[in-house]
């Protein structure tokens, strides 16, 4: 009978521990997340799966633009609006003008929590997909 040897290299960040047993003969690596700092977590990772399509992201910085008189090359996906000058009243108008645009209801409690121009384009494909399927 053949051996089969997998071998795999694991980077880890300095304060996580890799420990390794050997058991019945057969090695194994075990992985602790184990935070050595004194914080309460150890990570802070944001991901982002953009859901927008890149016609629905243009449609959108394009509108942000016209609605807050700024050139539409600051408009970078990853601006916040108050980074453009908007304040909570410009965000409410940006997002009626979007709603306008696309022919969707956003509402209060989705407009909340958009802060990026990309935020704003996922959120339109998330309220059109959800609209298609209703």
């Amino acid at each position: 009978m053949a051996s089969l040897s997998t071998s795999a290299t694991l980077l880890l960040p300095s304060r996580l521990q890799s420990n390794q047993f050997t058991m019945a003969g057969k090695s194994r690596v075990i992985v602790i997340l184990k935070s050595h700092s004194r914080s309460s977590h150890c990570f802070n990772t944001k991901i982002s799966c953009s859901a927008a399509l890149p016609q629905t992201l243009k449609i959108v910085q394009t509108t942000i633009a016209k609605q807050l008189s700024v050139d539409e090359n600051t408009v970078a996906p990853a601006t916040k609006f108050a980074d453009l000058g908007a304040d909570s009243l410009d965000t409410v108008e940006i997002m009626m003008a979007l709603e306008e645009q696309f022919g969707v209801s956003i509402g209060e409690s989705g407009a909340e929590n958009i802060s990026t121009v990309q935020d704003a384009a996922d959120l339109i494909e998330k309220v059109k997909a959800a609209e298609t399927t209703n």
